[in-house]
């Protein structure tokens, strides 16, 4: 009787030891099977990650590309409509404002005044250089409709005021109070490009100065 238990004993032992075997490498290759899809599926996430990563990266890139196509922002030194235009060896924009002020566009160092006062040259930080002027008066005596707000070779900041004129009193006497500004030196530069807005405010980018040519 007693090898008879010892031999029951045995049997039962080993059937025990053979489940758990079984359940245990049940479990662990479960396991292994959960952690291979989590791998998979972190992979496929890592994956999406990049993709949309890299289409973000390429948006940035090209929205950079756009703007160093585009080149270096000047703002408006008025606000009203505005239209391209090019004058001797200088090409920029007319603005037709119903204000009697001019505007720094950029910060930077005014290098000249004109005598009447109703124009300036702005060298800007950027190095881009700038000449402004409100109306074409032609009788030095409309000097005094113009009130200057800063001297030559004073440093400004985009938005100053520059200038303040008398837009009725120039009109009463024939004189055309559009704003001027143009670029400089077009051979120095790899273009000008106007804004193609209709409107223009004060401050707001008006034309981009590129140092150099950009394929379209």
């Amino acid at each position: 009787m007693y090898t008879m238990m010892q031999v029951w004993s045995t049997v039962s032992i080993g059937i025990v030891s053979a489940m758990a075997g079984f359940w245990f490498g049940r479990s662990r290759r479960w396991l292994m099977e959960e952690a291979l899809a989590d791998t998979k599926e972190y992979a496929a996430e890592q994956v999406r990650s990049k993709e949309t990563g890299g289409f973000a990266q390429s948006c940035r890139s090209r929205s950079a590309d756009r703007r160093v196509a585009l080149g270096k922002s000047i703002g408006s030194p008025a606000s009203g409509t505005v239209s391209a235009v090019t004058e001797g060896s200088s090409q920029g924009v007319l603005i037709h404002s119903n204000q009697g002020a001019l505007y720094a566009p950029a910060s930077g160092k005014i290098t000249k005044v004109y005598p009447l006062g109703h124009g300036f040259v702005l060298r800007t930080d950027l190095g881009t250089e700038l000449f402004m002027q409100a109306g074409k008066p032609e009788d030095e005596l409309l000097g005094s409709y113009y009130r200057p707000r800063v001297v030559r070779n004073e440093f400004v900041n985009k938005g100053k005021l520059l200038l303040e004129f008398d837009k009725e009193g120039l009109e009463a006497e024939g004189v055309d109070t559009s704003v001027y500004m143009g670029v400089n030196g077009l051979d120095t530069v790899g273009g000008v490009t106007v804004t193609d807005a209709e409107r223009i405010r004060v401050g707001e980018t008006v034309l981009w100065v590129r140092d150099y040519t950009v394929e379209a």
